[in-house]
């Protein structure tokens, strides 16, 4: 069965101990929103999960293996996007970099989906921060992965492009797939099994 499990895991910062012992389940077609105040460890949570932070205990599996990077797709709060590009060379760039072979059609598709056919060749750099906000997320559509960790993905997005998020989200856990997403802004998605991890700030 497709499952995630977060075992035994633990963060600390210099003499604090941001979380001890967190666990979760998760299972396909299900949302984790993991909530809390600035610096009780969201962000350090999902560079846990993804191995980019080391992990000083704990366990992180998808169906029953430890998770690889091709297991899901990472977004970080920042956009990740190289400023003197175009769109298109963006995402071209970011979908090779994970081994997936996509042509330029498929990209015109997805930034269409995204409402962003008319910023294909526009630099990064002239991108409003909800346009490139937008653009960060497109590669959702062309990475594939079962698995979606994001860190505030509704920042700098207007209420229409919200909107389109927690629809492609939606197909994304109807179709299987798993999302986990720290927020400060929560997520409501009809018909969606949907739990909330609530971080708190807690002293060494």
């Amino acid at each position: 069965m497709d499952i995630f499990e977060a075992k035994d895991l633990i963060c600390k910062r210099e003499t604090r101990t941001l979380f001890c012992d967190l666990n979760f389940t998760l299972k396909a077609g299900e949302l984790l929103q993991i909530i809390g105040a600035n610096g009780t460890g969201k962000s350090s949570l999902l560079g846990l999960l993804t191995g980019l932070l080391p992990k000083q205990r704990g366990t992180v599996t998808w169906q029953g293996n430890p998770l690889t990077g091709c297991d899901f797709h990472f977004l970080g709060h920042r956009n990740g996007l190289k400023a003197q590009l175009t769109v298109l060379e963006n995402l071209r760039c970011s979908t090779r970099l994970r081994g997936n072979t996509i042509t330029r059609q498929q990209i015109l598709t997805a930034l269409g989906n995204a409402g962003l056919s008319a910023q294909a060749d526009v630099m990064i750099s002239k991108l409003s921060a909800g346009l490139q906000r937008r653009v960060a997320l497109t590669p959702l559509q062309l990475a594939k992965a079962p698995i979606w960790i994001l860190d505030e993905p509704l920042t700098a997005l207007d209420k229409t492009a919200q909107a389109l998020f927690a629809q492609q989200l939606t197909a994304h856990l109807n179709q299987g797939g798993l999302g986990i997403i720290a927020t400060h802004q929560s997520i409501s998605i009809d018909n969606i099994s949907s739990h909330t991890l609530a971080l708190g700030d807690i002293d060494a």
